[in-house]
């Protein structure tokens, strides 16, 4: 028997996200953002608040934040394939090496999400947030994943049908061992990005590094790509 989603719990989840792309932000901006009527977004916001999800900000206007409750989940997430604490000194040689930021993410249903950063130490720099939702097709993390995939696995996480060109362009991109974005997902900003895999050949991570795109022409983008795959083929997951 089909089982229908709860709708109530719905908007609720979808208001969490809201808040925090939107944070602080006051009853009328949430309800416009949200599409539903006053009331109920009233009544999402006082189950969050008793919940303690949500707060008043510091300066006592009527608008809303998250609470640090939510960083406490983000851990459980980012702690389930332990993961991160094994690749943070690979991440943090790579930053080392390159100068440039490096960042991993991991797919999640349909989407790429990146779950950490370790930053670059020049002035001018590229800095995605942890929690960020990168394209799948576009960004060098999403075509790492997808390249290192089967067809049908491209197409649910690409949300949709690939052509035979893309499928020609990911294969290549798994021969090479490493994708390329060059402005594609933030003007002057270039990355390339490389798949982890599990022992069973599913790529459950992919790690990029990320740079002004003036400081990574194209000699440059093929020694960093060349040593980010091999320092991620390296890698030896538990």
């Amino acid at each position: 028997m089909a089982v229908n989603a709860l709708r109530s719990a719905t908007t609720v989840l979808e208001a969490v996200e809201v808040i925090a792309r939107s944070q602080p932000i006051g009853l009328a901006e949430l309800t416009r953002q949200l599409g539903r009527d006053k009331s109920s977004v009233q009544r999402v916001l006082k189950t969050l608040a008793e919940s303690g999800w949500i707060q008043t900000v510091a300066d006592g206007t009527p608008r809303w934040e998250l609470t640090t409750r939510v960083l406490a989940v983000a851990s459980y997430a980012r702690a389930r394939t332990g993961l991160g604490q094994l690749l943070l000194p690979l991440m943090v040689s790579l930053r080392d090496q390159t100068g440039e930021t490096v960042l991993c993410a991991v797919p999640d249903g349909g989407r790429v999400v990146i779950t950490d950063v370790v930053e670059s130490t020049n002035l001018l720099r590229v800095v995605p947030t942890v929690g960020m939702e990168v394209p799948t097709r576009t960004s060098a993390l999403g075509q790492a994943l997808l390249a290192a995939m089967d067809r049908s696995a491209r197409g649910r996480l690409a949300g949709e049908d690939l052509s035979e060109a893309d499928h020609a362009e990911l294969d290549h991109v798994a021969r090479r061992g490493w994708s390329l974005n060059v402005d594609a997902v933030v003007e002057g900003s270039t990355s390339l990005g490389s798949a982890l895999l599990s022992a069973s050949g599913v790529p459950v991570i992919a790690i990029s590094v990320a740079a002004v795109s003036t400081r990574m022409p194209p000699d440059v983008q093929t020694h960093t790509g060349k040593l980010l795959a091999t320092a991620v083929s390296a890698v030896q997951l538990p």
